[in-house]
């Protein structure tokens, strides 16, 4: 029985030493470098001192131990503009953080302020030095399905001619889309999304004559303020 005894009390004593010496190391590791990197190399929109102060955070009394991969994922995760980030820990205790930002697709705007969404509708927080040079739709966008927006959207940035001068997208009463150019003081109604890209054939059609009709031209500059390609076969002039 004592011998039983002594065993056990042995047992616990090793397992106590060990416990404590690995406590010991665990505490006494620490971070030797944090490296960020970015998907793509894309960091346009992430602001790294925002994102230091929370990986600070996270860290008790900004000490860097005791690692929990997963959770300084969520952590900075959690910061507007930042889609995605993965944590990776090496074995000579080398902190690197991948981070994916989230990426404006178009802006929205109305009279007083503009705001810039992803394709997922993910609202942004962005700097104002770093506003992208994206397509702007105006605040009517909101009485319209979001896939509509993103089609359109993407159908202009897609086409090298039309991407060139569209800055904004409207929408009027009548459930027309109308394509704004600020550089021509020039818009083209397009009616809705129906044969988009027979409507664009007609428009590049129309610029194709217009500098061989003098009707059209004054000073090299457009004498009309809308072209209208709603109905089918057609190409109205608005002056």
């Amino acid at each position: 029985m004592n011998k039983r005894i002594l065993n056990n009390l042995l047992f616990f004593i090793i397992f106590f030493l060990f416990n404590s010496i690995f406590f010991f190391e665990k505490r006494k590791s620490h971070i030797n470098n944090i490296e960020l990197k970015y998907k793509n190399d894309n960091k346009k929109y992430v602001s790294e001192p925002d994102l230091m102060i929370q990986i600070n955070k996270f860290f008790n009394s900004n000490s860097l131990e005791d690692i929990n991969t997963k959770l300084l994922e969520d952590s900075v995760k959690a910061l507007t503009n930042i889609k995605n980030a993965e944590v990776y820990l090496s074995l000579n205790n080398n902190l690197t953080i991948l981070i994916q930002q989230e990426t404006p697709f178009i802006g929205i705007k109305n009279s007083r302020e503009c705001h810039f969404f992803t394709k997922d509708s993910v609202k942004l927080n962005l700097i104002e030095i770093k506003r992208p040079n994206f397509l702007f739709f105006d605040d009517e966008i909101k009485d319209i399905p979001w896939k509509e927006a993103i089609f359109l959207s993407s159908f202009l940035y897609e086409d090298e001619f039309l991407n060139n001068f569209i800055n904004e997208v409207l929408y009027d009463e009548n459930s027309n889309f109308i394509l704004k150019s600020n550089s021509l003081d020039f818009n083209i109604n397009i009616g809705d999304l129906k044969n988009l890209e027979e409507k664009v054939s007609r428009i590049k059609l129309f610029f194709k004559g217009v500098y061989l009709d003098k009707r059209l031209m004054d000073n090299n500059k457009l004498v009309i303020k809308e072209l209208n390609v709603a109905y089918d076969n057609q190409i109205l002039c608005v002056k």
